[in-house]
Order: C-alpha cells, then structure tokens, then sequence
C-alpha cells in the first residue's frame, strides 16, 4: 500500500543552464534519432515552437524517453495547457531566462496543473533563471470553479525527486502519495524562490509504519504568500519521515489578514461556502457590494482555514500523534500581527482541536522571528516532546 506525503511551494519555476537559443523550427531529423534510442538528450524546440500554445512540443519531448529534456530559451515564452511528466530516470532541464506560463482561458478544472507526474521515480527539475508561471488571478474569477490545487509541479506516487534553483510564482508544486511502505523516499527542494500562491513550501500527507526517508527544504526564500510560507499537514510521527526545514527565510508570508465578521461571512454565500480568496486578500467590498444583506451575516469562518508563517495541521481519524519536522536556521519577517507558529487540527477553531488529533511531536529546531504585535504562536493541540525554540524560547503548550 502506498504512503501519502504532498510537498507544495507555492510560484512560478525559473531554471536554467545558458543564455538564449534561437531555436524553434522543428528539426524532424534530430526527433527521429531521439525515438530510435540514438540520442539520449532532447530539445522541445525539434518539435517546433508555437508562440500562441507550445503544449504539444513540450509534451512530445517529455514522452519520447529523453534521459534529458531541455527547455531552450527561444525569447518569447512557452504558453502551454496542462503537461504530463509520464517517464521515470528523467532531467528536466530549463534554460536560463525561459518562462513556461499557463496558457489563458485553460486550467478549468480545480486541479489542472501546469506540470504533472504520477509514479514517476528519479526525477530532476534543474535550472536557475527560467520561469514557470500560473495565471492566479485569472484563477479568482467567477468564470473558473474553486479550487487551490492548481499547482505548478504536481507530482503523485512519486519518489527520489529534486527541484534544483528554481523560482516559482502564482501556483504551488505538489509532491502527493510519494512514500512507500517497500521504498524510502528521498526528496530535496534547494535554492528555490517560491512567492505569489497560497502557501510557500507544503508538505501534506503521511501513512503509519511505511518505509520513511527524508523530505528536505533547504535555502529557500519565500515571500508574498496568502496563507502560510510553510504547512505540514496531516504527518504522522510512526510514519518513519523526517521533515526538514533549512536555511529557510519567511517574508510577508500570510497576506490572507483577519477581516471583519460580515466580511467573513459573505465568503459562505458568496461562493457556496468556497473560499473566493479574491476576496478575502485583495478585494472585499466588491463582495460585500454583491451579495444581498451582506451586513446581516453573521457567520464567521475564519478559523476554518489556519494561517500565518508556519503552520502544523491534521484531520486524522485514526487518533495518532503527529509530527517528525525539523527546522534548522529558519528566519520569519511577519509585518503583519499574525502568529508566527500555529499547531491546530482541521478546522483550526479557537475553542480547540478535534478529539481525534492526539497531538504534535518530535518538533525539533531553531527559529528566529520578527513581527509587529510580538513574536507569538497558536497551540490548538497537544504538544508532546517538542523541543523548538522561537526566539531561543520553547513552545509553551495550550493551559
């Protein structure tokens, strides 16, 4: 059976290797060789470049079996629909300066993708300088269905992968079902700049007794989040997986401010009781300008959903203490009066977590914060066996 582990940055991917490539007309010759085996490196642009959606050139280099596929700097971005990373023992390489960007009008469904993998294994995404863009905005708007998983790397049942120097913006990379009960996982996401979605860096999912392994963040910057930089959910502490967080700097990571409560509630009606994070973060009154009696609501949500730089959350059914996450060197700037650390079950409600969530353990590390109203946190479940100090001091568990 397979154990379920989701990492998530939040951004658009910038990789790279030279400068720019002013190749783009399909070299049939060069594809040919590369499907017979007598090339064991592929460009995207010998399937030619189409400036208006280049989805299927990209898409045909990642399914000819390439060890390496690159991404060459053509000078106009690559505008694609959503891809496909279906081969196991595979580089990705992106040159410097590329943008791949979601193509307009596409990714309706809630869990459209710009890349995607199922049961791949040894997966490298290499390169600094490149971009790899979602279009949130466009996301917001009444036209498209709810839905925060449009990620920019989404990878499922995936194992032994790295995301090398990359810099994302508008979207999230989201590594689901990666362990194994048979195979322990090796994941590393270094040098990355993550910004512009909903959360930074998001490891979510776990399975008791599985094989383990590591999951590592490690130099990464993250700004300009809605919800948290980082959020490890629903981990448990016998699933043999150290979380590790290294070098990590948080800035101006949880633009989603407190509102008030007719604010909140107009989020019930307004979408169905979704969350229109246009309208939470960016544009309120429009909301409260088209819903009817939008002042007479009174029912507030804004629990619901925790947030703030750092946060630890379950909905677990089965009772198990949750945890194994290490922070080592991590930095938060917060100019906003959030709580820097939050621990708290589904729902993460003021008045507690569910009776289910047993609570959080082996948190271990060091982080230094700065905020506004006071460096802070949220215990809104048990903490057993947690050494973290924020600020040279220890948690202190809820009275």
């Amino acid at each position: 059976m397979t154990r379920t582990v989701a990492i998530a940055l939040s951004t658009a991917l910038l990789a790279g290797t030279t400068g720019r490539s002013e190749e783009s007309a399909p070299d049939p010759a060069a594809v040919a060789e590369v499907l017979a085996g007598k090339r064991t490196t592929a460009s995207a642009a010998w399937w030619g470049f189409d400036p208006e959606d280049a989805t299927a050139s990209i898409q045909s280099a990642l399914d000819s079996g390439a060890r390496q596929v690159v991404i060459p700097n053509t000078g106009r971005p690559w505008i694609v629909r959503p891809i496909r990373l279906s081969k196991s023992d595979q580089e990705v390489l992106f040159e410097k300066g590329v943008s791949v960007v979601a193509k307009k009008g596409e990714f309706k469904d809630g869990g459209d993708c710009l890349f995607q993998a199922t049961n791949v294994r040894n997966l490298v995404l290499r390169g600094p300088g490149a971009i790899l863009e979602m279009r949130k905005t466009d996301y917001w708007g009444d036209d498209y269905p709810g839905g925060q998983w449009r990620h920019g790397l989404s990878l499922r049942g995936c194992s032994n992968v790295q995301v090398l120097d990359n810099d994302s913006y508008g979207a999230h990379f989201y590594f689901y079902r990666v362990l194994k009960e048979s195979e322990p996982v090796s994941i590393l996401v270094e040098k990355c700049r993550v910004g512009g979605g909903h959360i930074g860096l998001h490891v979510a999912g776990g399975k008791s007794g599985s094989a383990g392994g590591r999951v590592v963040f490690r130099d990464c910057t993250v700004g300009n989040t809605i919800k948290s930089g980082i959020t490890c959910r629903e981990i448990p502490a016998d699933s043999n997986l150290e979380i590790a967080f290294e070098d990590i700097r948080l800035n101006d990571v949880s633009t989603r401010k407190p509102l008030p409560a007719e604010v909140e509630a107009v989020y019930r009606q307004y979408k169905s009781r979704r969350a229109p994070w246009h309208c939470r973060c960016h544009h309120p009154q429009p909301c409260l300008d088209t819903v009817p009696n939008a002042a007479s609501l009174t029912e507030n949500w804004k629990g619901w959903y925790p947030y703030g730089p750092i946060v630890l959350w379950a909905k677990t059914a089965d009772g198990s203490l949750q945890g194994g996450i290490r922070f080592s060197r991590c930095v938060v700037t917060e100019p906003k009066d959030v709580p820097v650390f939050v621990a708290a079950g589904t729902g993460g409600t003021d008045e507690g977590a569910p009776p289910e969530l047993k609570g959080w353990t082996k948190i271990s590390g060091d982080i230094q914060a700065i905020s506004p109203g006071g460096v802070k946190s949220r215990i809104v479940a048990p903490l057993v066996d947690v050494s973290l100090r924020i600020n040279g001091k220890p948690l202190m568990d809820k009275p």
